[in-house]
């Protein structure tokens, strides 16, 4: 996997987050569940890459754990997912 793959992984998920904010609970659900199996990492970047690549799929992980048990997800999660997504696009690119 290259650098430009992952730039597309990142990007799509950027595309992707304020999409599934806004949908319905299943319907953000399918998205957020789609992005968790998109961005995960395989360990051949810096340490730097695979750490914020890490964080972002955490964080969303996170948003589809929590609106699979309630329904919806705070707002905090959402950004925190979109600013460690965006951390990790920038690293891409540096």
């Amino acid at each position: 996997m290259s650098i430009d793959d992952d730039v597309v992984k990142a990007d799509l998920a950027l595309s992707e987050l304020p999409r599934a904010r806004t949908e319905a609970r299943e319907r953000a659900l399918a998205i957020v569940r789609h992005l968790s199996n998109t961005t995960g990492n395989n360990g051949s970047r810096t340490i730097a890459i695979e750490n914020a690549q890490a964080d972002a799929w955490l964080s969303i992980c996170a948003i589809g754990q929590t609106l699979d048990r309630e329904g919806r997800c705070p707002d905090d999660l959402w950004d925190r997912a979109i600013a460690l997504t965006r951390w990790w696009r920038s690293l891409l690119m540096s």
